[in-house]
């Protein structure tokens, strides 16, 4: 399935949805905790990710 994906993003691009939901399909539990984090609250996946990340977007590059 990844190679799908590989061949598939050079032909037609994928969306980061279209990744979420190949490793979800995988089995990929860290795939689920994020889509279920997502569906929960219906915020974009970049601002997802950052927070889940960096626990608080828009402040990652500063320094304390």
């Amino acid at each position: 399935m990844s190679d799908i994906a590989k061949v598939n993003s050079n032909v037609e691009k994928w969306k980061a949805q279209d990744f979420i939901n190949c490793y979800i399909q995988q089995k990929n539990n860290d795939y689920n905790k994020l889509q279920e984090f997502l569906d929960m609250y219906k915020i974009n996946i970049g601002t997802t990710l950052r927070l889940l990340t960096n626990g608080n977007p828009g402040t990652e590059r500063q320094q304390s």
